[in-house]
């Protein structure tokens, strides 16, 4: 599977937003971050501020369709042991991944 890299700059100009529930206070306002170069992802409660919520494997039932740059089909969000990282869109007809973090604002 090959990773796609072609609008990774288009992609941080113009974020992927996406919100999850927050752990700590329990409402839908924890929004996902890129924290590190390498991929790690966080989530920041915009409601109690808790900025330290790691991304889990429960949380991609929480991510939002993405079309494949290449086909337009839906991408199915998965969690693969690629790249150093985990959280990733996969399109099996295209055999390509978009790392979540590419498409994540980053922490400021």
């Amino acid at each position: 599977m090959r990773r796609f890299f072609d609008f990774a700059k288009k992609w941080k100009s113009n974020p992927l937003r996406v919100f999850i529930p927050c752990r700590k206070c329990g409402k839908d306002s924890a929004e996902l971050y890129q924290q590190l170069e390498g991929g790690l992802i966080k989530a920041r409660c915009l409601e109690c501020n808790n900025p330290l919520q790691p991304f889990s494997k429960d949380d991609f039932k929480f991510l939002p369709p993405y079309p494949c740059p290449e086909c337009g089909k839906e991408m199915k969000p998965e969690q693969l042991k690629i790249d150093y990282s985990n959280a990733c869109y996969t399109c099996k007809d295209c055999d390509l991944y978009i790392r979540l973090a590419d498409l994540l604002p980053g922490f400021e």
